[in-house]
């Protein structure tokens, strides 16, 4: 069969590109043949391995997969490789050009300044940024650890240019699941910020944020590794956020609301703990005879973290609120806070009522904050938002849930998959209490997965809802169907 003409064109670039350097010396025995680069080389094959995965994919109709660097698994299609497509093979091309840049420009680099030179930091910066986008996360890390090392060198050990390296890296402790390596990591950011800027700076403030909310998520959505500290950790974290706040902006500041934010979703969670999470047993010991006690100043003589636990939570339900009720002053008494945001505070205090089964508070608040929102010209969009179908709660704005509603869910490294992996379709009503009633499983898959339908079905029973509103008042929701679509095992 006659090759058709597109193919034949790509054969001819790709010999025309190898063709000087083998014709470069030929029949001419008395004179040594001129170098050709290795990057030379390097990219006439890659080109040439291109057209050869061109012309396959052409004929066969089938996706390509490309193999890695010697010693690494092939990458399939799903992992950004190649589709068959000529934008994909570019993108492959892309990825092992921009590989063998960094890694002729660390040579240079190496053989100019020798192995501590002040211009490889960023260099191997971006070359652990390229192996950690073709998912290589060993090696990203050993790239990253290796151009802090010389960034702290050149520059000190508290030079905060290698804070962008850093922050780089733990995406990819994260994604091999590394998660003590990750701890560390956060703290020794921590401890370099405050190193610079000192620790009541309000420089301080977006590292402890950051720092914060990881601790949060960390405890949320990973049960099977949590430990106490993770909540004790953020707490007191966000605290110290308030206190630069307060002393440096004032009580009344905007800035204070992700930190009090913060703080009710600690309190959330110290008063859900139910002692799952691990304590040794002398502090298991500890921590229940303390909340046994009647009174704060007894049971105090027993290990720290037990006792500060069980403060926590005994009093996470009253701290809470107090956070809460204060983002509704700052956002009264503020002009610049946006519209509607006092009334929506007043949503978050009802929800609060609403999770600890104060029905009666929650419908007044729920009224209360329904009535300003649609007084406001400006607010009404966010009236259909909040109350035009029943809400789980606590409804948390930056811990994602490890049950997902959308059809599509995203993998390792963000991609989609066209399907669900494990998914349970489930039917229930939500009363104007905010309480599901007649669950029913509609399908699930796997079929036979009845753990998951169980869990599904205990999760429900035991959710309280931010009830569907109308014309202010609670009222009962029926016919709700939903897909919890399960992204991890």
């Amino acid at each position: 069969m006659e090759m058709p003409t597109s193919q034949r064109h790509l054969m001819n670039r790709a010999s025309d590109l190898v063709q000087p350097a083998r014709i470069a010396g030929a029949n001419r025995p008395d004179r040594a043949r001129p170098a050709v680069s290795v990057a030379f080389v390097y990219r006439a094959m890659v080109y040439f391995a291109k057209v050869c995965l061109a012309m396959l994919c052409l004929a066969t109709g089938a996706t390509a997969a490309v193999a890695n660097e010697p010693g690494q698994p092939a990458e399939s299609p799903t992992e950004g490789a190649a589709t068959g497509s000529d934008e994909s093979l570019d993108h492959v091309v892309s990825q092992r050009e921009s590989l063998n840049d960094y890694q002729n420009a660390i040579a240079r680099l190496e053989a100019e300044q020798g192995a501590w030179g002040s211009g490889l930091a960023e260099q191997l910066g971006g070359l652990g940024r390229t192996y950690q986008l073709r998912g290589h996360h060993r090696d990203a890390i050993e790239i990253f650890e290796r151009a802090i090392h010389i960034s702290r060198v050149n520059n000190g050990l508290y030079d905060l240019s290698q804070v962008p390296i850093v922050e780089d890296m733990l995406e990819s402790l994260m994604a091999r699941g590394l998660w003590e390596e990750v701890h560390q990591s956060h703290q020794y950011l921590y401890w370099l910020h405050k190193r610079n800027y000192g620790a009541q700076d309000p420089r301080m403030l977006p590292v402890i944020d950051r720092i914060g909310k990881w601790y949060i998520s960390d405890y949320a959505l990973n049960p099977n590794r949590r430990v106490t500290d993770q909540l004790l950790n953020a707490y007191d974290l966000f605290e110290h956020a308030i206190s630069i706040i307060t002393g440096t902006y004032g009580q009344e500041d905007l800035r204070m609301i992700e930190p009090l934010r913060g703080l009710v979703m600690s309190n959330w969670y110290f008063a859900s703990f139910r002692g799952n999470s691990y304590l040794s047993p002398s502090q298991e010991h500890a921590f229940r005879s303390e909340l046994s006690a009647s009174t704060l100043g007894r049971g105090l003589t027993h290990e720290q973290t037990p006792n500060q636990l069980g403060q926590r939570v005994r009093n996470s339900y009253l701290d809470g609120k107090r956070a809460i009720e204060k983002m509704v002053e700052i956002y009264t008494s503020s002009p610049n806070a946006p519209p509607g945001a006092a009334a929506n505070a007043k949503v978050e205090l009802a929800d609060w009522q609403q999770l600890f089964g104060k029905y009666r508070l929650a419908s007044d608040l729920y009224r209360e904050a329904y009535l300003e929102l649609m007084a406001d010209a400006a607010t009404p969009a966010q009236v259909e938002k909040r109350f035009s179908r029943p809400v789980a709660l606590p409804e948390l704005d930056f811990v994602e849930s490890d049950i997902e509603q959308p059809a599509k869910v995203r993998g390792p490294r963000g991609r989609e998959s066209a399907e669900p992996i494990h998914y349970v379709l489930v039917s229930f009503n939500v009363n104007r209490f905010g309480t599901a009633e007649r669950i029913d499983i509609l399908e699930s898959r796997p079929e036979d997965d009845v753990g998951r339908r169980t869990r599904v079905k205990h999760a429900l029973e035991s959710t309280r809802f931010r009830p569907r509103l109308v014309n202010g008042e609670p009222v009962d929701t029926e016919g709700l169907t939903q897909r919890y679509v399960f992204t991890s095992d």
